[in-house]
């Protein structure tokens, strides 16, 4: 149930910033294709997770990547606008990095990898002038992968 379980932390997060005034979940051609006139910025835009096989080949774990990008609207050729875009935008990335960090330690184990985070720059994303962060933060899992006979006819 690992999607759900995202999907509604995440909803959460964008409910619970006082900056943050949309949610938007899928990816960058969602958004493109959506009625974008009913989205107020800033926004919060979740992908759903990657994931692949890591670890020693005897002890393979599936890892996953989660993408979200944080999005905030300026007025085209206003660069005082766009540079406070790309400001609100990162600090709005780092108030969530530590919202988890301080959400997931009371649980004892961190769900997310914050060391490493990688952020890459939005710079005048579609028709409607936005400025942002596009963040990639690994999830720690201890799902590995076992084979269950029960699973298989012989």
């Amino acid at each position: 149930m690992l999607f759900p379980e995202l999907r509604a932390e995440w909803q959460e997060i964008a409910t619970k910033h006082i900056d943050i005034k949309s949610f938007l979940f899928g990816t960058a051609e969602r958004l493109l294709g959506s009625n974008r006139s009913a989205i107020e910025y800033p926004l919060i835009m979740l992908e759903a997770p990657n994931s692949s096989l890591e670890g020693q080949n005897d002890t393979p774990l599936l890892a996953y990547s989660l993408d979200f990008s944080v999005l905030v609207q300026a007025r085209s050729g206003d660069y005082v606008g766009e540079n406070s875009a790309w400001d609100l935008a990162q600090t709005i990335t780092l108030d969530i990095i530590a919202y988890l960090r301080q959400k997931h330690s009371k649980k004892g184990t961190p769900r997310y990898d914050y060391a490493n985070v990688k952020m890459e720059v939005f710079d005048r994303f579609t028709t409607d002038n936005l400025f942002g962060l596009h963040v990639q933060i690994p999830l720690i899992t201890c799902q590995n992968l076992a084979y269950n006979p029960a699973k298989w006819t012989t």
